[in-house]
This record gives structure tokens, sequence and C-alpha cells, in this order.
């Protein structure tokens, strides 16, 4: 990421989970998850007829 200009700006790992933190040109947290093993169910909630 550093070849293209992009700093990490924080990390951690966490019972199966790697996530990393970089910033946007406008200053916006964006956070990556990597999980171990199978992907987790998502916990997002979908209107009914989505």
């Amino acid at each position: 990421m550093d070849e293209h200009g992009v700093a990490i700006t924080g990390s951690f790992s966490f019972e199966g989970l790697s996530a990393i933190f970089v910033r946007d040109p406008d200053g916006n947290v964006l956070e990556f998850d990597e999980y171990a093993g199978a992907e987790p169910q998502t916990r997002a909630k979908r209107e009914p007829g989505c």
C-alpha cells in the first residue's frame, strides 16, 4: 500500500479477525476486515421485499 501512497493508520487481530484502517483523500477512515475460515453471516438488517 505504501508504494501507492496509501498509509495504514491502524490494524488489529482478534479471534480470527484481522483488520487494517486507512484514510481516503477526504480524511474518512476505511476499515478492511479479513476473517479466518468461512465468511461470517452479515449483521446488516434487510428490509422486507429486498
